[in-house]
């Protein structure tokens, strides 16, 4: 019911007339619906975190069980969105600011390396921004995660394009045939493959072999220690 809009009819005189006209309106002003409440995960690396979520909780609400909690809640949503407003507000902003004041200071340093007060400024500056970077990081991180269960559908067509797409990578688009001709379409592309492997199959004795060795070597084999695994006893706990 949020969503439908608030529809006034109004009835004119019938004039002439046998019926009475009816004028329908929209209202469009319509009070502005608040921001949906969303818990950001960096809220909970910052000290006073713990503090505001205790007092928070331990305010008396008279009521039943239920209605308390959801009181509660209202209430430390007021301040934990004071929390996001008053350190968190630029989290993105704040993380370039330190990260051109980090290769300020660090472009200083290598002007005067000996310079003790330029240092120090750089180890400062470089621990502001890996903190900065982290906790926008892990903003983005979240919102990503928010955006793609958003796009729903889209996101079913996504998977199916990177399938298609490591698919076409392991795909054999060309080939050469015994001549060193080159292969492209499909059916010429088999033929060359069940000649091959017929060819090597039906060789016998040490032909068949040598065959078998040149067709290892393009292929990646086990090592001495591998091969010496494979042949350990095992038990039939490691089976299942």
């Amino acid at each position: 019911m949020d969503y439908m809009p608030v529809i006034q009819a109004i009835y004119l005189v019938e004039g002439i007339s046998d019926h009475c006209p009816l004028r329908i309106s929209k209202d469009t002003g319509g009070r502005k619906r608040d921001k949906t409440f969303k818990y950001c995960n960096v809220w909970a690396l910052h000290p006073q975190f713990k503090e505001v979520v205790t007092q928070g909780w331990q305010q008396q609400v008279a009521g039943y069980s239920m209605f308390q909690v959801v009181k509660k809640l209202k209430l430390l949503k007021k301040a934990l969105k004071k929390l996001n407003h008053q350190h968190f507000r630029n989290i993105l902003v704040e993380a370039d600011e330190d990260r051109a004041a980090l290769n300020q200071a660090q472009n200083r340093l290598h002007s005067d390396p000996s310079n003790k007060a330029l240092q120090e400024q750089e180890t400062i500056m470089y621990h502001k921004f890996r903190n900065s970077s982290y906790l926008a990081k892990m903003f983005l991180l979240q919102r990503s995660k928010a955006s793609w269960i958003k796009l729903g559908g889209d996101n079913i067509r996504y998977f199916y394009s990177v399938i298609r797409h490591k698919r076409l990578q392991q795909a054999i688009t060309q080939i050469k045939d015994h001549h060193g001709e080159l292969t492209t379409d499909n059916a010429s592309k088999t033929n060359v493959l069940v000649d091959y492997y017929e060819t090597m199959l039906s060789k016998e004795g040490r032909r068949r072999a040598k065959t078998f060795h040149s067709f290892l070597k393009n292929c990646t084999t086990l090592n001495s220690s591998q091969q010496m695994e494979l042949i350990q006893p095992y038990t039939v706990k490691e089976v299942k």
